[in-house]
């Protein structure tokens, strides 16, 4: 049996970049603009409460999750 290495999972501590974002928290949803230029190393995914999301894990994608007044709660990777 070989020990091959996982496929996906993370890449490291913070594969998607949340800690140089953390100034996003409580803050309104970022528009399009704002996400193109954000410091993230992979793709960003903004969720509003009750939106389905696809259940794939990618450990460089970016997800920002807002409440129910469009206010960024957090920030994860995935």
């Amino acid at each position: 049996m070989r020990d091959d290495p996982p496929r996906f999972g993370p890449a490291g501590p913070d594969p998607c970049g949340t800690e140089a974002l953390v100034h996003l928290l409580g803050q309104p949803a970022p528009d399009a603009r704002a996400l193109e230029e954000l410091d993230a190393p992979g793709r960003v995914r903004v969720i509003a409460p009750g939106q389905a999301v696809t259940m794939d894990y990618i450990a460089t994608r970016l997800n920002i999750e807002l409440d129910e007044n469009g206010l960024v709660v957090r920030l994860r990777c995935g």
